[in-house]
């Protein structure tokens, strides 16, 4: 049963482990699951690391990476979300971004893609017209993308944001480099 007092954040891409895609969904996820209900419709197949977490998933009857949008408007119909977030490679979009508009719920679209080299050519980025707002790590991702839409005549709602990768500073913290190296390279001088 939906909590009436939280907003629903339907993810959609990779949030299994050893997936980048799914550090970022997951790290995202524990953020925001005391004021968001999240689904996310995975990737990868079910298994146990995908599916022993504290939010729904939807698995597809297809694969998910190459024809997953073609149940995405239904699911769309059928929970209604608030908002969706994509966070995929910039050419897997279109497909999801067109199931979106076919279906009868509206939600804000937003996609979270990684950008490391120039988008190719043939990457047709019109459908990302559709999107309220698009986000990229890195100014150079931002550049790239940028340019491709000047280029293809692609208007977006909002400017393309940079927000770079989260760090969990659990994990990842300064240390004396001294210490470093000798747990690193112990055996090295």
């Amino acid at each position: 049963m939906a909590d009436k007092g939280r907003r629903r954040l339907l993810g959609v891409g990779y949030a299994a482990s050893g997936y980048g895609f799914g550090r970022v969904f997951r790290s995202l996820y524990k953020n925001l699951s005391d004021c968001w209900e999240i689904e996310h419709l995975e990737f990868t197949h079910p298994s146990p690391g995908v599916l022993d977490v504290p939010w729904r998933v939807h698995i597809t009857n297809r694969p998910a990476y190459h024809f997953g949008h073609l149940e995405f408007a239904d699911l769309l119909d059928l929970r209604r979300p608030d908002v969706v977030l994509c966070s995929l490679d910039i050419w897997q979009l279109t497909p999801y971004l067109l199931a979106a508009e076919q279906a009868s719920w509206r939600p804000r679209l937003v996609a979270y893609c990684p950008i490391d080299a120039p988008v190719p050519s043939e990457c047709d980025l019109s459908a990302l017209a559709l999107l309220d707002a698009l986000a990229v790590p890195t100014n150079y991702g931002a550049a790239m993308v940028q340019a491709s839409l000047e280029k293809q005549g692609v208007a977006l709602r909002l400017a393309v944001e940079v927000i770079p990768h989260g760090v969990d500073t659990e994990d990842f913290h300064p240390v004396d480099g001294r210490m470093a190296r000798l747990t690193l390279f112990p055996s090295e001088p």
